[in-house]
């Protein structure tokens, strides 16, 4: 499925995707893609990363689920021209959200 959704969204990028029990029921996940781009118009080097950090945490009851994401893209490039020379550059950006859903009876949600 990860892969699938890689190649749809991403192309020729890599990918990969990490699941993990904690206690009480509850579960994490890590979704890790990076693309790097071939050498084009002055570019010698570039790549685009993401770090995908899911995290879902049931109450007692198991009666309502909160769910977090933490999302991490990288950017980085090399460029080489006559007028800049030899430049690179690199950034990130980090995006928290969460969001506590009610579930049915017979979870129906999930």
């Amino acid at each position: 499925m990860v892969q699938e959704y890689k190649h749809l969204y991403y192309g020729d990028a890599i990918a990969n995707a990490y699941f993990w029990d904690k206690e009480d029921d509850n579960f994490a996940c890590c979704f890790l893609i990076k693309k790097t781009v071939a050498e084009e118009k002055g570019v010698r080097a570039g790549a685009w990363s993401s770090v995908n950090l899911f995290d879902v945490t049931f109450n007692g009851e198991h009666t309502e689920a909160t769910f977090k994401l933490v999302t991490t893209v990288i950017i980085e490039v090399g460029v080489t021209t006559k007028k800049v020379g030899d430049f690179s550059i690199m950034g990130n950006v980090d995006k928290k959200t969460s969001q506590t859903i009610q579930l049915s009876t017979k979870n129906e949600e999930m």
